[in-house]
């Protein structure tokens, strides 16, 4: 676990100079590893002193939030480009293209202003060396000493429980975007196990890293259906916004439809998939 923490708080740092050259990866590269860490203190909270890691995990979400704006703004133009390129060429010079185009471009400059000016703060300074020092000295608690089967094993079950459940409540009959909500959270829920599970494949062996990679194709197919989900609302978004001035706003409605099927697809394809991943065999080794 202590090499675990390591590792993730030197990823850290090693992204830090490449998220402020905006080498490619980079941000995405950085919030995962503050992920990681966030989940290590979440997932094995019993044998940590909680009074000194719940400030560090408090201030590892502020960071993941951070770097999230930039991300998601650079996710979803990437995302329109492709679609975009399937269109035929009067539809991509379009003016309706091309307020797609610059708004995108202005939102991921804005937030990646207002995140650069977080790595520079001295908020950010302070969190990194917590989280050196956290790495360095763990602060154990006397659960620490614990099988790890009673302590790690059993905060993937526990992880994976509520995930379970947070499935469930999106399956119930609710409105397309209460429905997009829940399985948003079921998607996060998803990265909590599968970031949880990683730190036992080392003791677990093939079940665990096969878990690992289930939760990996739940988180996948649940961020599709998401993207698809936020894309249609900033489409629906831009498209009032360039109607209003008289433009044509037919590329929009292309769009639009277009994410319309993605998300029904994505959904579907969740559906047998957590058919798949939550059979009871997969999860024999939580219990064994």
């Amino acid at each position: 676990m202590r090499a675990r923490l390591l590792d993730q708080v030197s990823a850290i740092r090693a992204c830090d100079p490449l998220v402020r050259e905006d080498a490619r990866e980079a941000v995405h590269d950085m919030r995962v590893a503050v992920r990681r860490v966030r989940n290590v203190l979440a997932t094995c909270r019993p044998v940590f002193v909680g009074e000194q890691t719940a400030p560090v995990r408090a201030e590892l979400k502020w960071l993941a939030a951070t770097l999230g704006e930039p991300r998601d703004a650079e996710v979803m133009r990437e995302r329109l480009s492709r679609k975009l390129a399937d269109e035929p060429p009067e539809l991509v010079l379009s003016a309706g293209y091309r307020r797609i185009d610059e708004d995108m471009r202005v939102h991921h400059e804005r937030a990646r202003a207002r995140m650069l000016a977080a790595l520079d703060s001295q908020r950010y300074t302070t969190l990194i060396g917590a989280l050196e020092d956290l790495a360095a000295f763990p602060p154990w608690s006397d659960q620490a000493v614990r099988p790890v089967h009673d302590v790690l094993r059993a905060g993937v079950r526990r992880d994976y429980r509520r995930l379970a459940r947070k499935v469930a409540h999106a399956d119930e009959d609710v409105e397309t975007s209460e429905r997009e909500h829940r399985l948003h959270e079921a998607r996060k829920a998803a990265k909590r196990v599968r970031y949880a599970t990683e730190t036992v494949t080392v003791v677990y062996g093939k079940p665990a890293k096969q878990f690992v990679r289930a939760m990996n194709r739940v988180q996948s197919v649940l961020g599709d259906h998401h993207d698809a989900f936020v894309t249609q609302e900033r489409l629906r978004e831009l498209a009032d916004d360039v109607a209003s001035t008289g433009d044509n706003a037919f590329v929009f409605g292309v769009l639009h439809a277009r994410e319309e099927r993605a998300l029904l697809e994505t959904d579907d394809q969740f559906s047998d998939l957590w058919r798949s991943v939550s059979r009871k065999e997969r999860r024999r080794w939580l219990s064994a």
